[in-house]
Formats: structure tokens, sequence, C-alpha cells
């Protein structure tokens, strides 16, 4: 009896020992690190046989021909076994923080900063990650803190961002050197004073010529013909005869018409110094603020032309080229140019001109102005064509000179 049981043990155990191996995965996913290595050993941990550890003498085969290690990703391997496989998904990550470097640096009062790869190699601003390119990283750079209207040192923060949206901040300090302020003195219009008129005393005719100077004093003064010098006997024509008082000592000829001349004095000479100059009215680079402005502007005057730019406006100064190209062939239009040393308000207002963005600001004390000619934006550079009180044509930004020549010609045309 002994002997049998032995025996069905036997072939039990041997039955048991023959049962097929059935494979299982304890997960749908692993996670490896960016850049890590994945070896087989490392996958197999994994995989089960018969819900146990796979033994060595399993021959287990793994594909990983779409597997990149290099790439932040998902990705698919088989495990195969008797011509079954088996699909286990991999992701790649990223856990790094990027990295970024900037020391201090300097910049001008009101420079229109552009936050462009440009301007991070002024500055030498460098970054880098182990996942994402550079060109990603350098447009995911935000900047916070600086205001370059404000003189001063100021704090500002950089914060790069990766692909994986890991994150890296720095904060560095910005000097805003001050812009030297222009004042330039107002000019005056260009007023000719009077001509004085010349008058010329003829040498030969001085008054005194004309009053008898050659037959009075010595040569026919009254004391002369007095009783005394010419009593009856002298009379008898020894001492006074004619010869003495002749036409010789005062003729005609000491005070004829060629002594006085036309030449002498001309109607030249009396012209019309009074009549008022023809010089036109142009006053350019006039530092003022708006009120100045209103209390210059004269509703009786037919055309106007107000030009508004600032000191530290560059696209401003090469407009003033523009004007200047036009005023030279205008001689009929009174042109202010408005030059502001002023900080702009807070508000912008950005204007694509010719495919580029540009921003233009806002001033506060032109209220009263925009209020007088119903005007709801003054900002640099800004033209206002004014006619008699009113505002007919207005031109916010950078123009063409075609356009400034027909703006500019409907003044006098309408």
């Amino acid at each position: 009896m002994k002997k049998i049981c032995c025996l069905c043990l036997t072939l039990l155990l041997a039955a048991g020992c023959s049962k097929e191996i059935t494979i299982s995965l304890t997960t749908d996913m692993i996670t490896v690190n960016v850049h890590d290595e994945l070896p087989d050993a490392k996958i197999l941990q994994y995989v089960n046989c018969n819900n146990m550890v796979c033994s060595e003498d399993i021959e287990l085969d793994i594909r990983r021909d779409e597997l990149n290690l290099d790439k932040v990703g998902e990705y698919t391997i088989d495990v195969l076994y008797n011509g079954s496989g088996y699909p286990l998904k991999v992701k790649v990550i990223d856990v790094e923080n990027p990295t970024i470097h900037v020391e201090p640096f300097t910049i001008e009062q009101y420079e229109n900063i552009i936050w462009d790869r440009e301007m991070y190699n002024r500055i030498q601003l460098t970054v880098s990650d182990n996942a994402t390119d550079e060109n990603t990283l350098y447009n995911s750079i935000k900047v916070e803190g600086l205001d370059p209207s404000i003189a001063g040192e100021q704090l500002v923060t950089f914060t790069l961002k990766d692909a994986s949206r890991n994150e890296t901040s720095i904060s560095v300090t910005v000097t805003v050197e001050p812009k030297p302020v222009v004042v330039v003195k107002p000019t005056p219009p260009v007023v000719v004073p009077p001509k004085e008129p010349e008058i010329t005393t003829p040498s030969d005719a001085t008054p005194n010529d004309a009053t008898g100077s050659d037959a009075t004093g010595s040569d026919a003064t009254p004391n002369d013909a007095t009783p005394s010098d010419a009593t009856p006997n002298d009379a008898s024509g020894t001492d006074a005869t004619p010869s003495d008082a002749t036409e010789s000592d005062a003729t005609p000829s000491d005070a004829t018409p060629s002594d006085a001349t036309e030449s002498d004095a001309t109607p030249s000479d009396a012209t019309d110094t009074d009549s008022e100059d023809d010089t036109p009215e142009i006053l350019r680079r006039v530092t003022m603020t708006a009120k100045d402005v209103l209390n210059l502007l004269d509703s009786s005057r037919k055309n106007e032309v107000i030009y508004v730019s600032q000191t530290w406006c560059s696209h401003c100064q090469a407009f003033v080229k523009t004007l200047d190209s036009y005023l030279a062939e205008r001689d009929d239009l009174i042109v202010r140019e408005i030059v502001l040393d002023l900080e702009p308000q807070t508000e912008v207002i950005t204007q694509n001109v010719n495919g580029e963005d540009v921003i233009h600001y806002e001033y506060a004390d032109f209220e009263a102005f925009k209020k007088q000619y119903n005007i709801d934006f003054v900002g640099t550079p800004s033209i206002f064509i004014i006619r008699n009180g009113k505002v007919r044509e207005t031109l916010i930004g950078n123009q063409s000179i075609e356009i400034l020549h027909d703006k500019l010609d409907s003044i006098s045309n309408n």
C-alpha cells in the first residue's frame, strides 16, 4: 500500500513539472529618466512566469526598436516568449531643471527693450538644458521687474522653462542710466527791423549856403550897407559900386539844383520801411508744455502744423528729416515742433508700421489739448494739421513722405 502511494505522488509531480508556463506583466508602464540606461535585467523585474519571477533558464526576447532614451516621450517594447508578445510601455521623462546665467548689466533710460535673441546676446545671457533645444529655451524666458522709464538700479528676474515645464529663475541688478535732458530754447520768429531812412545833406548846399552866407557876413552883411559905409557920397559908385554886390557873390550857381539833386534824397531813401516782414513764422524744436501750445495757437490763422516728438524717441528724430524736407518747399505753413522731456503714462498703444510694431506713449499733460481739439490720443510721434482752429488731419506714428505730402497738401487745396 505504501508503494502505491509513492507511485501516485511521483506521477503527480511529473505532471506538475510539465505544466505550460504563463507570462504576465506586473505593470503596464515603467518610467525612466532621459539619457538613463534600461538594461534587460531591469525590464525582467516587471515580468512574471506563472505569477512568479521568471527563472534564468526561461528564454525571453525583448524588442526595443522604437525606444529612444535620449528623447522625452512614450515608447513601447515587446517581451516575447514562445512566439507570443507582451507589450510594455516605457515613459522617458525629464525632471532636471534648466540653467540660466546672466550678469548685472546697464541700459539707457527710456530705451525700447525687446527681449529677443539679439538682446540676450547683448547682455550675455546664456541658457542650457539636458533635453530642450536652445531656441525653445530662449523663447520661453519671462522677464519681470524692469521699467526703462525709471532711472536707477532695479532688481530684474529672468524665469526659464524647458519643454517638460521644469523651471529656473535668476535675479540680477540692472542699472538704468538717466538719459540726458536736451533743453532746446524756443527759437523766436525771424524779425527784420525796419530800415532807417538815409538823409544825405548836400555838401555844397548846406542850409548856410542857401541862406545867403556868401552874401552875408564879411561879404555883404547889412553892416556893409549901413549908412556909415554907404553915405550918399559912397553911393556915387566909388565904394559901393554895383560890382561889390554883383551876382557873382551870390549867384544862383551856389544853390543850383545840381547841389540838391534827387540822387541825394531819392525816393528809395524814403521807402515804406514800416511794411510787415514776409518771412514765414516757422518755429521748430520748441520745448514747451501742452498748455503753452494752446496759448500759441491762433484760430484766426489759416494753417498750422503741430508736430509732437520726444527727446528720447529715435523714430521721431527720423521723421523730423522727412518733415524738414517738405518744409523746404512750403512757405505758407506755421509749423511748431514740440519736443517733450516728459515721462509717459503707463498706457501705451502699439501700432504696426511697415510690418514692425511701434510703441507710442501717451502723455498726461495733453488732456486740455485733447479736449480743445476733440482728439482721442496724443503720442509720439504725432502730427496734427490745424486749419482755421480745427484739426483736419491726424498722423500717428511713422509715415511715408508721400502720405505726409498728401496730408499737408490737402490743407491748401481744401
